[in-house]
């Protein structure tokens, strides 16, 4: 072997590592599970309904004038932009999907959080008024 390749080849010192400390990287995941929700997250569940309402992803990106692959992409990153082309069934299937999600809460502590919720604003609007009074 020539020497140049020797000398590439050695190695130098390696400094410690002893310093870096490892974390936990927090994860951003719009397609998962909610906190308060139990089975698929929001947004696989609206894309079901959507590929539903349509028949198949190639003929809903048809409808919304975009590529299937683009359409999944942005729709698996939670981003329902496309949705601005849709016609009115699209947008019902759409709203109905959040609607099974979100509108009836199934979920007990879920409930329990969305009442306190509703308790606290109506305890505002009660204190709003009897400063309104005074």
């Amino acid at each position: 072997m020539p020497n140049s390749l020797n000398a590439a080849l050695t190695s130098g010192p390696v400094s410690s590592l002893d310093h870096v400390r490892t974390s936990m990287a927090k994860v951003s995941d719009p397609a998962g599970r909610a906190s308060d929700s139990i089975g698929p997250g929001w947004v696989t569940q609206v894309i079901d309904a959507l590929v539903r309402h349509y028949g198949s992803v190639k003929a809903m990106a048809i409808s919304l004038r975009t590529d299937p692959s683009l359409c999944m992409r942005e729709f698996k990153a939670g981003n329902f932009r496309l949705l601005e082309r849709a016609d009115g069934e699209a947008l019902a299937a759409f709203a109905g999907a959040v609607h099974d999600q979100f509108g009836q809460l199934r979920n007990p502590r879920a409930q329990g959080k969305f009442l306190i919720a509703q308790l606290r604003s109506v305890v505002d609007q009660i204190d709003q008024l009897l400063e309104h009074l005074s």
